[in-house]
């Protein structure tokens, strides 16, 4: 059974994402279909690229993964598919690809030849989406309906900055339990930390004491830690930190080693 995700900012209140999953069935009939999100931030490829950065290793290898944020970027946008860690993704050439992979240009990546309908359609992702999922889970060959270039258009995450005394970074995504996800991660912190005391800074705050997760304090209490994908956040246990707190996307965080 093939597993094919959605990614999408179409959200749930329109026939969209039901028109794509209609199309794929026909296409596929035994595909086994998973939505990811389809309340991707509306047209905003970073949202999009950490929510799939985060979800698409979970899946089984060869997977298929559909990803429709900010399609109509620019005029004739090209289609791309991409494999890479035995995933398959197909999404626009639009920045997305080298957000979800901070940079890296995979080897194997294919510009779909769009047929004349396709040009002039208005939600790609029930139609030269499904041709191309529907192509690769048959088992074809890429090039038969695509043509294999070099690289896509590159856009780079923020990266927190790094001394021997402190990591600088900022918030990056606010999840839907309103909590601050930053672009630290746990890999930087482990290779400066060596032992020091540490103290979180953002805002007028002042944290002494990372914590394990949400029930390490009080209810409403406020806790810092490295989430379960490896990224420092910032969270009200049962609160909202983004409007207590007013913290926002791109407010900075420093993590000081003394």
């Amino acid at each position: 059974m093939q597993v094919i995700t959605l990614t999408t900012d179409l959200g749930n209140r329109d026939y969209y994402a039901g028109a794509i999953k209609g199309e794929l069935l026909r296409a596929i009939p035994n595909a086994n279909i998973i939505d990811i999100s389809h309340e991707i931030e509306k047209f905003e490829i970073q949202h999009a690229a950490f929510v799939i950065k985060n979800a698409y290793k979970h899946f089984p290898s060869q997977t298929i993964h559909l990803i429709g944020v900010n399609t109509f970027d620019v005029a004739d946008a090209a289609t791309l598919i991409v494999k890479h860690d035995d995933h398959f993704f197909i999404a626009p050439d639009n920045g997305l690809f080298g957000l979800i992979w901070d940079g890296i240009t995979p080897k194997e990546i294919f510009e779909v030849a769009l047929t004349i309908d396709e040009i002039s359609s208005t939600l790609p992702l029930s139609d030269v989406y499904v041709r191309a999922a529907a192509h690769i889970a048959a088992g074809k060959t890429l090039n038969e309906i695509a043509k294999q270039v070099s690289n896509f258009k590159m856009r780079i995450n923020s990266r927190p900055t790094i001394s021997v005394d402190h990591l600088k970074g900022s918030v990056i995504h606010l999840d839907s339990f309103f909590n601050a996800i930053t672009d630290i991660k746990k890999e930087e912190y482990d290779r400066v930390v060596k032992g020091r005391n540490v103290t979180v800074h953002f805002k007028n705050y002042h944290i002494k004491q990372l914590s394990r997760n949400y029930a390490d304090v009080s209810e409403g209490d406020l806790v810092v830690f490295f989430n379960t994908a490896g990224y420092l956040e910032i969270a009200l246990n049962k609160g909202k930190a983004n409007t207590l707190l007013n913290i926002n996307r791109g407010d900075a965080v420093l993590v000081e080693f003394a």
